[in-house]
């Protein structure tokens, strides 16, 4: 793979990182791309759940080969085809001293469901699930309306507070008086949209926490928390920016933990009747229909785009081109699918084809402090459908105004867009997510800004996700797939590739969830 090493200030900066003051050795000081209320229930995303991981628990959680294994539940099973069962852990204690019990897990439950006015309700981890009971105090049952074999999987998002919390609003998690968990770390202080303090809670039930202390500032700016490791304020930063990856691990000071993602960048279109805003003629005429709804706009696009050279020349190597929502090795991969080639001359055939023939003009929206070199890939995209006729500026904006653009329940303010998803459990879940007609009281279709609805790709994803076992449920996985693809429901470009960066002395280990926890992280002996 190719990268490129960053210059200027930032090589300054490497030279004098050795001179840095490390922190005391039982405090670790984390700089992270989130920015949370500190609610675990509220905006789902992989960096929220991520940082409320140190203060919470879930019945289960994703270990560093992406399995679930046991957390508040020590144990599961299926005593029928649609009924799974969680033994929970006894003697645990919420931050507060009250004992954690299976009426928390209900409470918690309930509240996800009932959370008002929610951007990104946590509702597509209880895919299925009509009911939960308790059987006993530790003891709880999931009943669900189809088969689930990932709920131990998804359950690992829905992080369980105490049931005298059920009923509290956002703000208080927002004011972090709510924040009390089961987690290792308990809630010091809180400045939203800056800093936590946290402080090991020595009545966690599981493996000592590694570090007595941990501080973890809310850094949205990559170059910041770069600097901010350079410059030895930080200990551990996270979505390393691929480019500066090579600086980092050639500086004594610093070394750099990477993994693979299950995450796939991609872009998405608002495939309404209506032209949405941000889609015009070639001279910014207004049109009476929207342009991608025909299949061969949406083929051309795809083929105006160079996804090699965006692994290769953008993301400096640290990422795997592909066509479909899935990369090898994630259950659901199609070999037969291979990433399509970049075509300019095909494009603009489809294009004329499609009745385009002096192109378009098109409005590319992207978040500029979410996924590694973001809006690095939207100018470069932007570039490669210029060449081909589709005339493209970019629109940047911070993840917390861009995503409520997208999930208007009206549609999109936005034509096309860039988003990046997780097919968490290591299996295509951006199929029931991304591609399947939204449904959000079970959950089904969040991620599916769209508009797009295929009655057959429904029940195609519904029949893979509810088949039990793992070798019969990939080829059904693989026929949705295909499907989707085909279709052109989005334009997938790349999988990309966790990238962390610690002082040296410091040894981690990354999560294809991406997720970055102090608990991974631990001093060199």
């Amino acid at each position: 793979m190719r990268r490129r090493t960053m210059l200027g200030l930032a090589a300054g900066l490497a030279l004098c990182a050795t001179a840095a003051v490390p922190a005391p050795a039982q405090t670790l000081r984390m700089a992270v791309q989130a920015d949370s209320s500190l609610d675990p229930h509220f905006l789902f995303l992989d960096t929220n759940v991520a940082l409320h991981r140190h203060i919470f628990s879930g019945l289960t959680r994703i270990d560093t080969q992406g399995r679930a294994e046991p957390d508040l539940a020590v144990a599961w099973r299926a005593v029928q085809d649609r009924i799974w069962e969680f033994d929970l852990r006894p003697g645990v204690v919420f931050h507060d001293g009250a004992p954690f019990e299976a009426e928390d897990v209900l409470a918690s439950v309930r509240r996800v469901r009932a959370l008002p006015n929610n951007p990104g309700p946590y509702t597509p981890n209880l895919q299925a699930v009509v009911t939960v009971e308790a059987v006993d105090r530790l003891r709880v049952r999931f009943h669900t309306d189809r088969p689930n074999p990932l709920l131990p999987h998804q359950l690992a998002n829905i992080l369980i507070v105490p049931r005298a919390l059920e009923a509290a609003p956002v703000t208080e998690f927002r004011a972090g008086r709510a924040a009390i968990g089961t987690g290792p770390y308990r809630l010091v202080a809180f400045s939203p949209g800056e800093r936590l303090e946290l402080a090991r809670n020595d009545r966690y039930f599981d493996a000592r926490p590694p570090w007595a202390e941990v501080t973890i500032r809310l850094m949205g700016a990559p170059a910041a928390r770069v600097a901010a490791l350079l410059a030895g304020d930080v200990d551990l930063i996270d979505f390393v920016p691929p480019r500066d990856a090579e600086m980092l691990s050639r500086s004594r000071a610093t070394a750099v933990h990477t993994g693979p993602s299950w995450r796939i960048m991609f872009l998405g279109y608002n495939l309404r009747e209506t032209p949405p805003p941000g889609i015009a003629g070639p001279a910014g005429q207004p049109l009476e229909r929207n342009p991608l709804t025909d299949l061969r706009v949406r083929r051309a696009l795809s083929l105006a785009v160079n996804r090699s050279a965006l692994v290769e020349r953008i993301m400096d190597g640290y990422g795997i081109p592909t066509s479909q929502f899935a990369i090898p090795g994630i259950l659901g991969h199609e070999p037969a699918l291979p990433p399509d080639p970049y075509d300019p001359e095909a494009a603009r055939a489809l294009l004329r084809e499609a009745g385009y023939p002096d192109g378009l003009r098109l409005r590319l929206n992207c978040p500029n402090n979410r996924y590694p070199n973001d809006a690095r890939v939207c100018e470069a995209l932007a570039q490669m459908l210029t060449r081909v006729g589709l005339r493209s500026e970019v629109e940047t904006q911070p993840m917390n105004v861009f995503f409520p653009r997208l999930s208007r329940p009206a549609g999109p303010d936005a034509s096309f867009w860039l988003l990046g998803l997780g097919n968490s459990q290591g299996e295509a879940s951006a199929l029931w997510l991304v591609y399947r007609t939204p449904d959000r009281q079970v959950g089904r279709g969040q991620f599916n800004f769209s508009g797009h609805s295929d009655p057959v790709l429904d029940r195609l994803v519904d029949e893979a996700v509810t088949t039990v076992d793992r070798a019969a449920r990939e080829p059904k996985l693989r026929a949705a797939m295909r499907r989707a693809t085909e279709a052109h429901v989005t334009l997938p470009l790349f999988g990309l590739s966790v990238i962390v960066a610690t002082r040296a002395g410091i040894r981690y280990e990354t999560s294809p969830n991406e997720h970055t926890l102090a608990m991974r992280a631990r001093p060199l002996q």
